[in-house]
C-alpha cells in the first residue's frame, strides 16, 4: 500500500512540475508578446539620426528616409544615394576637425529621450498629404507619428551642454524616420533627419 501511494504520489508531483513549468512559460510568452506590441522602434530612428549626423556613419544615410525620398532626390537634384554617400563621407572629416578643434578633441553627443507624446490626428494627417504631394507616398503607408523631448548632450569633457529640444518621428510602413515639417505657407513640407 505504501508503496501505491509512493507511485501515486511521484506520478502526481511529476503531472504538477509540468503544470507549472508550462504556466511559467505562458507568462514569460505573454510579457514577451506585450512587450512587442508597445512599438519602440522610433529610437532606432533617433540612433540612425545620432549615428549619421553626429558621428559620420555615412553608409547610414539611407536609413534617414524611405525609398520615395531618394527617388525625389536623384529626380529633382540628379544625385544617387550612392553620390550622396560618397559626399557626406568627404565632408564629414572637415566638420567633425572643426568640431575637435572646438572641443579639445573629445566631441560627443549623447542623448535621452525624456518624454514622447502621439502626433494629433490633425498634425498626422498634414504630413502625411505633405508627403503624398512631395514623394509619393501613400497616405496608408504613414502608419503613426510622435513628438519626443529630448535632452541632448554635445561638446568635449570640458565644454558640454545639455539642452532639450524636440524631434518628430513617423512611422512609414515598418520603419521610424525623423522628420522636419513646415506648415507656415499653407500647404506644408516634409523634409527627413537633417536633410534639406
Amino acid at each position: 500500500m505504501k508503496n501505491k501511494l509512493n507511485a501515486l504520489f511521484g506520478t502526481f508531483k511529476a503531472k504538477m512540475t509540468v503544470i507549472i513549468s508550462a504556466c511559467v512559460a505562458v507568462a514569460i510568452l505573454a510579457v514577451l508578446i506585450i512587450g512587442a506590441w508597445k512599438d519602440t522602434s522610433y529610437v532606432e530612428a533617433m540612433e540612425t539620426f545620432r549615428d549619421v549626423v553626429y558621428r559620420g556613419k555615412a553608409d547610414q544615410l539611407k536609413d534617414l528616409a524611405p525609398k520615395e525620398f531618394w527617388n525625389y532626390i536623384e529626380d529633382t537634384q540628379g544625385y544617387t544615394l550612392d553620390e550622396l554617400e560618397e559626399e557626406y563621407a568627404r565632408n564629414w572629416e572637415s566638420r567633425q576637425d572643426m568640431r575637435e578643434r572646438q572641443h579639445g578633441g573629445h566631441y560627443r553627443m549623447s542623448y535621452e529621450i525624456v518624454e514622447e507624446r502621439e502626433l494629433s490626428e490633425t498634425r498626422l494627417n498634414k504630413i502625411k498629404t505633405a508627403l503624398k504631394k512631395q514623394y509619393d507616398i501613400d497616405k496608408d503607408d504613414v502608419k503613426a507619428g510622435k513628438k519626443l523631448t529630448v535632452m541632448v548632450t554635445t561638446g568635449g569633457l570640458d565644454d558640454s551642454e545639455t539642452e532639450e529640444t524636440t524631434f518628430t518621428v513617423v512611422k512609414i510602413r515598418s520603419d521610424w524616420y525623423v522628420v522636419n515639417y513646415d506648415f507656415s505657407d499653407g500647404e506644408g513640407s516634409v523634409t527627413f533627419g537633417m536633410i534639406q
